[in-house]
């Protein structure tokens, strides 16, 4: 089902699973150099991860916290909501 957040205190609509202990890979499709700053600044395709574990979700905007702690949780709590979609 499609996850159709939207934060009940800042009416944000990105949900993120906050991790830590993980390994990131990102490919790398551009680069730019900034004069002005006297740096580079990459851009990126494909980023995964593997290992870590789930410290809790939250809004990406206020870090709003569903009162969840597994994603069976979270999927009732969505569900309850009215945030999932067929």
């Amino acid at each position: 089902m499609k996850v159709k957040f939207i934060c009940p205190e800042c009416q944000s609509n990105t949900l993120e699973e906050v991790m830590s202990d993980v390994f990131g890979y990102a490919t790398i499709t551009d680069i730019d150099n900034d004069k002005t700053l006297n740096d580079a600044y990459l851009d990126y395709g494909i980023v995964t991860h593997e290992g870590g574990s789930v410290n809790y979700y939250a809004c990406a905007h206020c870090n709003f916290e569903p009162p969840v702690s597994s994603p069976q949780e979270l999927y009732n709590w969505l569900k309850e909501n009215n945030m999932l979609e067929k």
